[in-house]
């Protein structure tokens, strides 16, 4: 594995394959919560709050786009706009050799890559 490759990888390709579309946006919504980008509204909704941060990876701009009306997790998993850039997403990952065919699914080496992150995120924070 190439070190050069993997210092890039933004967490929702991580979370992408480590949990799927619904972790993606989790991961994505998260962010863009502790950039003061979304808040949460009634019934569980989030929405975005104030300008645009800068710098926002094309993933989460979409997400943020998407929440200019109230959304929960599960609506905005399925919103076009948000579907289609996971789809972006998943053709790096493809081909990489990362998602195994017909159904673009992580494989055995994308898994065993989200278990050496994760053990690396461990032994540096001291937990594990």
């Amino acid at each position: 594995m190439d070190g050069g490759t993997e210092a890039g990888w933004e967490p929702h390709r991580i979370a992408l394959l480590g949990g799927g579309p619904r972790a993606a946006v989790t991961v994505a919504v998260v962010a863009l919560h502790l950039l003061g980008a979304v808040e949460t509204g009634p019934r569980g909704t989030l929405c975005a709050s104030g300008p645009e941060p800068e710098g926002l990876e094309p993933f989460e701009g979409t997400v943020l786009d998407c929440l200019h009306e109230p959304l929960t997790v599960r609506e905005l998993v399925r919103h076009p706009d948000v579907r289609l850039a996971l789809a972006l997403t998943r053709i790096p990952l493809a081909e990489d050799g990362l998602l195994g065919r017909p159904w673009l699914r992580p494989n055995r080496r994308s898994r065993r890559r989200v278990e050496f992150w994760r053990g690396t995120r461990c032994r540096r924070s001291g937990t594990g």
